[in-house]
């Protein structure tokens, strides 16, 4: 194998790398693995803290129904706010106090606009407007950066569950100031290994023997 073919293998793997770590990270979970499964006629919500260092946009959030932590679900639609709320599933809408945003479930996942952006630190209040047929529950150890909620059906109140959580995964991707994505430093020696990469392969080319 030449070393024109080595340093280009090189360039791709790491130019691979670099583009993967630009993707979307945990910012928030109970993962602790569910100890009880909730009934199908409740409605539920939590809070968390967004735990990472930055800002965050691209916010997906999902519930999980199953011990084991691997399969995400999410009905009906989420609503996001930044304030505690214990009105009904049904009358939440964009009116609400607080409201961040919303998003209707697809593919067992609350996606919600991209360019909504939570920050860390800052406690966030998620509750749905319809019942999640198998949602995992823990109750020991329970999550420190927030609580359930739970209404037993669309017109009851929400309440406050303190010590319980369901089990979520929030994620999102790291944002600048100005809203663009940005990398995280160790992306940026990467890029800089891939730019040494392409400098050698640029002079292979050109030092390559005519035949």
């Amino acid at each position: 194998m030449s070393v024109f073919t080595r340093v280009r293998g090189a360039v791709v793997v790491l130019l691979v790398s670099l583009y993967g770590l630009a993707g979307a990270v945990p910012i928030a979970s109970n993962v602790a693995s569910g100890t009880d499964l909730g009934s199908t006629n409740f409605i539920h919500g939590q809070s968390f803290t967004v735990g990472p260092s930055g800002n965050y946009n691209q916010i997906v959030f999902n519930f999980f129904s199953d011990f084991e932590l691997t399969m995400p679900e999410a009905t009906g639609t989420a609503f996001l706010l930044s304030t505690q709320y214990l009105g009904t599933p049904s009358a939440l809408s964009t009116a609400t106090p607080g409201f961040l945003g919303s998003a209707v479930a697809a593919g067992n996942l609350f996606t919600f606009d991209p360019s909504l952006t939570l920050t860390s630190g800052v406690q966030y209040f998620l509750y749905t407007d319809s019942a999640q047929p198998s949602i995992q529950l823990t109750t020991t150890p329970s999550y420190a950066g927030g609580d359930r909620y739970r209404s037993f059906d669309g017109t009851s109140n929400f309440v406050l569950r303190p010590g319980e959580d369901t089990n979520f995964l929030v994620s999102g991707s790291l944002v600048t100031a100005a809203g663009a994505p940005e990398l995280d430093p160790g992306s940026w020696l990467v890029g800089a290994a891939a730019a040494c990469c392409l400098l050698m392969l640029a002079r292979g080319r050109k030092l390559k023997p005519s035949l």
